[in-house]
């Protein structure tokens, strides 16, 4: 895969401690690989657009290798990626990529599987100041305002 790659090849969404360059894609597929060894990756969406090729991918396996200080135990993989790539003639010059960590790091183990507390609906946390519902702060409501903003354009 190294060798699709131009040497000038730059990755824009960089995360902390992957190399610059060519060695990075390769550094961050080994590391990967030794967590998820049976990786299996299917591109479901690919858009040609000039020198553009964006792939919408789905990753799957099962993590019985080491990620970071974490020893699988067979877990279940199954998470989604974004790539964006830039192409010039047969290299790959540029990425941009997003991953979803999240998941991945929550079926894994080191993230908890749902929020710590439910989410709290808009406003809710407003409670009365001095305890009695006359002082309780209410919602706004935005929508005549919205619709008087949005017909000045």
């Amino acid at each position: 895969m190294i060798r699709l790659r131009s040497e000038s090849f730059v990755d824009h969404t960089l995360p902390p401690g992957r190399p610059q360059g060519p060695a990075g894609p390769a550094a961050a597929s080994k590391a990967f690989l030794a967590a998820v060894p049976d990786l299996k990756v299917v591109v479901s969406q690919q858009i040609l657009a000039g020198d553009r090729v964006v792939f919408h991918l789905r990753f799957t396996g099962h993590f019985t290798g080491q990620f970071k200080n974490t020893k699988g135990i067979g877990q279940p993989v199954d998470f989604i990626a974004t790539d964006i790539l830039s192409v010039q003639g047969d290299r790959i010059t540029d990425n941009w990529h997003l991953e979803d960590n999240l998941t991945f790091l929550r079926q894994i183990g080191l993230m908890p599987r749902r929020a710590l507390r439910p989410a709290l609906p808009p406003f809710a946390s407003l409670a009365p100041m001095r305890g009695d519902s006359q002082s309780a702060v209410s919602p706004v409501d935005l929508s005549e305002r919205s619709t008087s903003i949005a017909g000045r354009r």
